[in-house]
């Protein structure tokens, strides 16, 4: 059969998918993407490939020569766009190439092709031989176009190595989509080689039809594995060894990258290949969706590890291309574990009385002052209560200041046991425990002190070989009318009914009062 439609067909669907893939790559470079090399690149090898059909169809030398111009147009910036996407992949659109030198060759090269009618440098006794109806042009090498395979060699060989290189010692994300590039960066280069080496039956240049699979396979690289829509968040080695967990998602919510710490945090990402959202990570964790989904403030996450849950603040951040145009999200996954442990007993050491567990006198004033205002705000009853040990004295003179603690922890644990989950306890000060009782009268709160009085009255603890009984008097006030009276009136109130109780004056004790109000 004649080779002359073959050809014809294979370089007419080769020009067409470079036509689609260049297309493809404009539209998506104006949406963002850093693909305008790629562009290139297609439209040289398209302009290649269209060259190339018209010169086998030539009907003559000078016509075959005039196609050959154009065509060199595409083959001379083959290699310099290339050199352009794989560069952009080694440095991350970072650095700067000198575009200026890339193309200089190119240019000067191109001038010699379009004046070859003058020189023998490039093309030396050209002629046309026809096979079974396909024009082929045929021509000794001159130094020029050494000069251009050489440099074109030297530049696809730099592309070679960068993709290899990355195929087995880069990020873990890019590894697949390097692979791509490297197969598409061979195809042509092979071709090209083979065509130099005369080893292609009746001198046919087989790498047009090569660069339409550089195409497919580029494509992948950029569509299907997005690798050009992120900048990294971080260079390779400081992100890889970071102790956050990172993941990076394109702007449809795929991962397209994490280090070693978010595999160690998230099992599922531990040899994955295919395409996963971040969503997909965990879904049996609680709450973990809705904070991936969140506002870019942080949030805590609990996630459960080999070792036991972990608490980690979750930070989310939008990622932007230079132009501003949104391409993706950063999660950053800091444990905090022991921070909030940290800050927890922290709280608990400055809200709580470290003998008696219970509030301690500053925060039993700032909780009784909330509920008093939500009271007063509502119009609903308040009451308060002073509660002190009886002869709390004599037990630390005759048994120690330790039994004198352990009646005081007993005591404690005993009113926190009968009251309401509502009520408010705390250490007022020595032998003394205050309380604030939202929602009651004065009635009420009157009940709820000759309750406390009665617990207490009953217990008795062993300390050594004795057996040491408590007691204690409560005093109470409380209301239920506008406008109830401030804090300090009813604790004060409820401090001389206590007095009252034991049968002392009011005076003989210091008033307890805010704290607040005391240190101003």
């Amino acid at each position: 059969m004649s080779p002359k439609l073959p050809a014809i067909l294979i370089l007419s669907a080769s020009s067409l998918a470079l036509g689609v893939m260049m297309t493809a790559s404009i539209l998506r470079a104006r949406r963002g993407m850093r693909t305008r090399a790629f562009a290139g690149l297609c439209a040289a090898a398209l302009v290649y490939s269209l060259g190339y059909l018209f010169e086998l169809l030539s009907p003559d030398l000078q016509t075959a020569l005039r196609i050959v111009r154009f065509e060199y147009v595409g083959i001379v910036l083959i290699a310099p766009f290339l050199t352009l996407v794989a560069y952009d992949f080694l440095n991350d659109g970072e650095a700067r190439i000198p575009v200026s030198l890339l193309f200089a060759v190119p240019a000067a090269i191109l001038s010699l092709v379009w004046t070859m009618d003058f020189h023998q440098l490039y093309y030396i006794h050209p002629s046309l031989n026809n096979l079974e109806g396909l024009s082929l042009l045929e021509f000794d090498q001159g130094p020029a176009y050494w000069l251009h395979a050489l440099y074109q060699n030297l530049l696809v060989a730099y592309s070679v190595f960068i993709f290899m290189r990355a195929s087995f010692q880069g990020p873990r994300a890019r590894k697949t989509p390097a692979r791509f590039m490297l197969i598409g960066s061979l195809l042509p280069w092979t071709g090209s080689i083979l065509y130099l080496a005369g080893a292609v039956p009746f001198h046919l240049d087989p790498t047009p039809v090569t660069l339409s699979f550089t195409g497919a396979c580029f494509a992948v690289g950029f569509f299907r594995y997005r690798m050009f829509d992120l900048r990294p968040v971080a260079r390779d080695t400081v992100f890889e060894q970071m102790r956050d967990a990172v993941l990076v998602a394109d702007d449809q919510g795929t991962i397209v990258d994490h280090n070693e710490s978010a595999s160690r945090l998230f099992p599922a990402l531990v040899g994955f290949r295919g395409l996963l959202t971040a969503q997909e990570l965990a879904p049996e964790v609680p709450g973990l969706a809705e904070a991936l989904d969140g506002p870019e403030a942080d949030s805590v996450v609990t996630l459960p590890l080999p070792e036991g849950d972990r608490r980690f603040s979750l930070h989310r951040s939008t990622l932007f291309d230079r132009p501003g145009r949104r391409v993706g999200t950063a999660y950053v996954f800091t444990d905090i574990t022991e921070r909030l442990l940290l800050e927890e007993r922290l709280t608990i050491q400055a809200t709580m009385d470290e003998l008696t567990g219970i509030a301690n006198r500053r925060h039993f004033f700032e909780r009784a002052r909330v509920e008093l205002e939500r009271a007063r705000r509502y119009g609903r009853p308040f009451g308060v209560a002073i509660l002190d040990l009886d002869d709390f004295k004599s037990i630390n003179d005759s048994y120690g200041h330790p039994a004198g603690d352990e009646a005081l922890r007993i005591a404690a644990r005993l009113c926190a046991e009968t009251l309401r989950s509502a009520d408010i306890m705390g250490r007022y000060g020595g032998d003394e425990f205050a309380f604030a009782f939202p929602e009651c009268d004065e009635d009420q709160a009157r009940e709820a002190a000759e309750r406390l009085s009665r617990i207490l009255a009953s217990a008795a603890f062993p300390y050594g070989d004795a057996v040491i009984g408590l007691s204690a008097s409560v005093g109470y006030a409380g209301g239920s009318e506008p406008p109830l009276p401030d804090l300090d009136s009813l604790l004060k109130l409820a401090d001389e009914r206590m007095y009252e109780k034991k049968g002392r004056p009011p005076g003989f004790k210091s008033v307890a009062r805010d704290p607040d109000r005391d240190e101003g």
